[in-house]
């Protein structure tokens, strides 16, 4: 079995330049003890590893402690956004189209599941 890498991933995704060495290496040590953390808590490692990778598209520097909220905030909207709008979104203002208005930030969902009972309730 391959051994999962988020150094590997950052760099396939062009995530993090590798001359930045130090902050690479910081990032990845982040990367992964916030999969240890959420780990504990769940063992939906697929899921996990998305919502972290996906966690720094968005946003590349946070402390250990942001990351870990940040990831948990992600988990938790995935369930009424669909990120792929947000980047058509991104992609739309690159270009200076004014259709980027047009677009949704939000797919349209037709379920809950009992996720939400956590967010909403404790």
């Amino acid at each position: 079995m391959k051994k999962f890498s988020y150094g590997l991933e950052f760099y396939h995704k062009e995530i993090f330049d590798l001359d930045e060495t130090e902050k690479f290496k910081r990032e990845v040590e982040i990367a992964e003890k916030t999969e240890e953390y959420f780990m504990r808590l769940t063992n939906q490692e697929e899921v996990i590893r998305t919502n972290i990778l996906l966690s720094y598209r968005f946003k590349k520097d946070l402390s250990l402690e942001d990351r870990i909220n940040y990831v948990r905030g992600i988990t938790y909207s995935r369930q009424f956004m669909n990120e792929e709008d947000v980047f058509e979104l991104f992609k739309e203002f690159d270009k200076k189209d004014k259709k980027a208005y047009e677009k949704s930030l939000f797919s349209i969902r037709d379920f809950s599941d009992e996720f939400d009972y956590a967010f909403y309730f404790d």
